[in-house]
């Protein structure tokens, strides 16, 4: 999961303290749309404009990837103090 979330293997030692792979301003565009996705009942996500944005400005979000998005919330929750308590309601 890490590979494909951070585009490298992590050692041990990486696991206590990980990169940062998405700035507190990322999170918080990401997780609105995100959750604008989920709550969209539209049949096919890619058929959603949200969707459609977080692809063409974040192309190696992988999306579909639940494993991807798992390590993503994590991150997130890393930093849940930097941004806001709405955001992380949203999450």
């Amino acid at each position: 999961m890490a590979e494909e979330f951070y585009g490298k293997n992590l050692s041990p030692e990486d696991f206590s303290n990980p990169p940062r792979k998405f700035s507190k301003d990322e999170q918080k565009e990401i997780i609105t749309y995100l959750y604008y996705i989920q709550n969209n009942k539209i049949g096919s996500n890619s058929d959603d404009q949200n969707y459609q944005y977080l692809q063409n400005k974040y192309p190696d979000f992988q999306l579909q990837n639940q494993s991807y998005k798992q390590m993503f919330y994590y991150e997130c929750m890393r930093y849940k103090d930097e941004i806001g308590q709405d955001t992380i309601d949203q999450l």
